[in-house]
């Protein structure tokens, strides 16, 4: 399973470990400077803020793609409509096939950090994530996803400021399309539960 932290500032063109992230970081930092969402000190203290900054946000970040995939089924999708037949009614199991399915999802941060005495204005990151699956072929059963079969597609994240309002022509902090397959990300275990109860 990969979660949005890997997916945004992990560059699989670097070096291995934790180096790797590290520089994506610094990256970002250097484009959050640019951002006009920290305000300039002298020598390296706005390249340590803006790292605090990313290292909070980083840590908000720590959660699943497919966690925001499953939330989306369980609000409304072909599968919740299966999860609630198979757990309610005489029908325990169906096979559901989702040639496209598109999902936004939207997140504002906002971050206070204080470095070496300087205390940071309060800054509003804005996230950005979608997710486009295709060609998803499922099992439910008694209201669980206990099986999948095929489900490609791709997640773009968008990290940028938010408030103080960046300048037009201000690249976002950190922009990412990572492969998606629902075969690997999916944690089927003894079944994924789409409704109350299952």
């Amino acid at each position: 399973m990969t979660d949005l932290r890997a997916i945004l500032f992990d560059d699989p063109a670097q070096q291995e470990g934790e180096d790797r992230a590290a520089d994506e970081l610094t990256r970002a930092a250097e484009r959050l400077a640019r951002a006009g969402g920290i305000p300039r000190q002298q020598g390296s203290l706005t390249e340590q803020i803006c790292r605090a900054v990313l290292d909070k946000v980083s840590e908000e970040l720590n959660f699943d793609v497919t966690d925001v995939l499953i939330d989306a089924w369980k609000l409304r999708s072909a599968l919740l409509k299966a999860a609630h037949e198979t757990y309610e009614g005489p029908e325990r199991r169906q096979e559901v096939v989702l040639r496209t399915y598109a999902i936004p999802w939207n997140r504002e941060m906002d971050v206070d950090v204080s470095v070496n005495g300087v205390h940071l204005p309060k800054l509003t990151l804005d996230l950005s994530v979608k997710m486009q699956v295709t060609s998803l072929a499922v099992v439910v059963e008694y209201g669980r996803l206990t099986k999948v079969d095929g489900g490609y597609g791709k997640v773009t994240a968008v990290l940028k400021v938010k408030d103080p309002e960046p300048p037009p022509d201000c690249p976002p902090i950190a922009k990412r399309e990572y492969p998606f397959d629902a075969r690997y990300e999916l944690p089927i275990g003894a079944g994924i539960p789409l409704i109350d109860g299952a």
